[in-house]
């Protein structure tokens, strides 16, 4: 088994269609305006939606826990969301609750109810 190279792990970024473009783009500054900043992200998530890579982006900003800027089509509280969903999927299944299930044990579902 060989280990794979920095460099054969972010091919992908080669493919980008926002290689070469001023990075500000992505990055709203303090001093923008909620109009402004609403633009420029919608700008920068145009740009996403038509590159080759958008999911290889997505999943590296997902997997780094980035923090700033617009990876892979989605803002920072989009990646934070996609993050704790990231982690929810990967609970064991003996962990997960069954449909149906109480979501506390002392709790009494409608089914449990007498009529």
């Amino acid at each position: 088994m060989t280990a794979v190279a920095p460099s054969d792990r972010d091919d992908w970024r080669l493919h980008a269609r926002c290689r070469g473009m001023d990075i500000g783009v992505f990055y709203s500054t303090s001093n923008d305006y909620r109009d402004s900043q609403g633009r420029q992200e919608q700008v920068a998530k145009d740009i996403c939606r038509q590159c080759p890579v958008i999911m290889e982006c997505r999943e590296c900003a997902i997997n780094f826990g980035e923090q700033h800027g617009i990876w892979g089509g989605l803002n920072p509280k989009e990646l934070l969301v996609a993050r704790k969903w990231r982690r929810w999927d990967r609970q064991p299944a003996e962990r997960q609750r069954p449909v149906g299930e109480a979501l506390h044990p002392h709790l009494v579902t409608r089914r449990d109810m007498p009529l």
